[in-house]
Parts: structure tokens; sequence; C-alpha cells
């Protein structure tokens, strides 16, 4: 991607051997071949309110992310139960006594793991820390944290580097998050690079070093993945609207679980070969047979004995075949082919305004997105309308 090439390399602050990431469009990442550990982080700014579009820019992916973080969940004991991600586990951490925060986890299900400590300080941070196991091979510890705004960094610090003492023993380690610290600032504010001096002394690096959190007046970077297991790892930040802070990833090429290949977003079908060819002969073959071993007295005997020999040559003329299909993922039905090309506008709207912060881009995207939400918000009540006219008289269906 040259995406990345419209922001200031000052950006780039740490050891210039570590891979560098970049900015992908949807149709970018699809194109990488995905294998090992994978893990993305959304800045969800309430999971409630953005789920249905994190799931749905989840399916539009070709490859699945085995571990999906989420800061900013905004959950309570009595929202956290209705959002399950099909094919994930979900973890998470709330906040005890006051709206906003929280973490989670989407684990996929083939994947044995544990929550082993969460952490949450009023005012500070929520932490949610989480162990897959292994019988031969060092264990993966990965945190999703979120520091509040404008609290104490030096107590968060202190927080982080004691968890990291607890974790960060022998085992592989990832911890992502926003941090709500601005990596990009390390030379001009001494805290951040206290931060990152606590993280580097626990041989954590950050995958991401360019700008996650994007404005009309500022670039900053506080979203990121950190580990142990730099080399061989792609990272990057996703090109998406669903909050104010970008997507980011980290790919790890770690030989410990199976590839997440093509096959993956493969289904197999059973389908009955029936060409003309293959159904007259079968009549030919029914026509032909030997039938005397049906003409007995005894009715049920006859009619099993018959059924038996029809099957038999059915499946042997027409037999079942099994073929590997694409899951479809079936997109929202009130969603017209005019609403998905205004939704690649406004993303097209959205590039151009991040890439260049100015008053008229940003007042251009916003205009068309909130233009785009009012069409959707009424394409979506004219589908149930009709869905109700339609079935007015049956009340099964209504």
């Amino acid at each position: 991607s040259g995406f990345e090439n419209n922001f200031d390399p000052e950006v780039n602050f740490y050891n210039q051997n570590i891979s560098k990431s970049e900015y992908y469009h949807e149709e970018e990442l699809n194109k990488l071949k995905i294998e090992g550990l994978s893990i993305i982080h959304f800045n969800s700014r309430s999971l409630h309110t953005h789920f249905s579009q994190i799931k749905d820019l989840l399916r539009s992916l070709k490859y699945k992310f085995q571990i999906i973080a989420i800061s900013e969940t905004w959950l309570t004991k009595e929202t956290d139960s209705c959002l399950e991600l099909e094919g994930y586990n979900m973890f998470n951490v709330n906040r005890n006594n006051k709206k906003g925060g929280g973490v989670a986890f989407y684990v996929q299900k083939h994947i044995e793991c544990k929550v082993i400590d969460s952490i949450v300080i009023d005012d500070i941070m929520e932490s949610i820390i989480i162990e897959i196991s292994f019988t031969k091979r060092k264990n993966i510890i990965l945190s999703c944290m979120y520091r509040t705004p404008g609290s104490c960094v030096e107590t968060f610090i202190q927080n982080t580097a004691d968890i990291l003492q607890r974790i960060c023993a022998k085992k592989h380690v990832f911890v992502c998050g926003d941090f709500n610290i601005d990596l990009i600032k390390w030379e001009e504010h001494k805290l951040t690079l206290d931060f990152l001096n606590m993280m580097f002394n626990f041989g954590l690096w950050p995958m991401i070093d360019r700008p996650s959190r994007i404005t009309k007046d500022s670039a900053t970077l506080i979203d990121n993945i950190f580990t142990n297991i730099c080399s061989q790892t792609l990272s990057g930040l996703l090109i998406n609207d669903i909050s104010d802070h970008l997507p980011v990833f980290a790919i790890s090429n770690m030989d410990i679980f199976r590839p997440l290949h093509k096959e993956d977003d493969e289904s197999t079908i059973l389908v009955r070969w029936k060409t003309a060819e293959r159904i007259e002969a079968f009549k030919a073959e029914l026509l032909n047979y030997n039938w005397d071993q049906v003409y007995v007295d005894d009715t049920n005997q006859a009619y099993d004995t018959f059924l038996s020999i029809f099957l038999e040559v059915y499946n042997k003329n027409c037999p079942i075949r099994q073929y590997k299909t694409k899951k479809n993922y079936k997109r929202k039905p009130w969603m017209t082919e005019g609403l998905l090309k205004a939704c690649k506008k406004k993303m097209v709207l959205y590039e151009k305004f991040i890439k260049h912060r100015t008053s008229e881009n940003e007042d251009n995207y916003k205009k068309y997105k909130n233009k785009l939400s009012t069409a959707i918000r009424i394409r979506k009540k004219q589908y149930y309308d009709e869905i109700l006219d339609k079935n007015r008289n049956d009340t099964r269906r209504t």
C-alpha cells in the first residue's frame, strides 16, 4: 500500500529492524496469506452501537482473525450476554461504577484458552488477560488494556509493569489496546518515553508505528499491539470508519495453529448427480431388472424388497457427490446495490479526509455519511413494512 507515504515519516520512532506497519484497505488485506496467530483490535466506542458494523467488516474479510480484541466496550452485566459472535468464545471485563471503558476478547472456539486475570482500577484502566495453553511449546499470553483518558500515566505505567512482571516470564506475549498515550510524542513527552521504556524492559515492541486516530486537527498513535515475537510479524491498520480509531492488527508467523486457508471459507454440500443421461440409465436398469423376488405373498416383505432394489439402483445411477462451495455471507436484505455502492463511495471520502485532513474533506465525508445513514435507515424501514404488508393475513409469519 502506498497510503502510508502521505504521513510524516517521523512516526517511525523506534528500532529500524522492526517491521513497519502499513495502512490497508479491505481488498488489500484479503490478498494477504494469513497463517499462524492473527489478532485484530477495535476501539468500538460502544460495542452495542457498533457490533453490527464490526460483524459486517469481519464477514467481509477473506481470512478470519483468530483473536478479536475490543476496547471501550461500554458494557454492563446486563448487556454483555447478547453480543455473541458465531464461531468465537467471548471474555470481557466491564467497569464497576461508571459508564464507558471495558475490554473484551473474542477467541475462535477451536483455541483452548482461559482467563487468568482481570484488572479494573477505577478512573485508571481496565485489563483482561487470557492464556492459550500448549503441551510441548510455550504458552501464549494475551492482554487487552484500556487506559482512561486524562488518568495518571505514572499509575498506569506502574500497574502495567506489575501485570507484565507476572505474565512475561518464559511466555509469548501480546498486549493490545487503546493506551491513550501518543507514541509519536516520545521525544517531547517524558511519560510517553517512560511508558515505552517500561514495555521495552519486558521485551515488548509496538507493532504499529503510524497514527491510529486521525481527526482534522490531529493524528495520534494511541492504539497498538505490543509483542515479544517481532520476527516475521506483519502488522497494519485497516482503513475503516466504525469509530474514530482505526482497527489495528498483527499476524505472527507462528506454527502453532492450523493454517487459515481458503478452505475455512468453504463448506461441503451434498448434491445428487441427476443429469438427463443418469436418469435415463436409471430408468433403463429398472426396466431390465428381474423383479421376481418382489412377487411374494407377504405385502410388507414385497414392499421392503421393492424399496431396497429401487434405492440401490437409484443410488448406483444417480449417486450423491460432495462439492465444496464458498460460504456466502448474506448481505442485509435491505441493502440494495445502490446503497452498497454508496458505502464504497463513503469510504473513498473517508480515506481522502484522513490522507488530507482539511475542513472541506471532513465536511464532504461527514455530510455524505449522514445522508447515507438516513437512506439506509429509510430503506430498512421500507423493507420491514413490505414484509409486514405481504404477510398481513398470515399470523404465523407476522
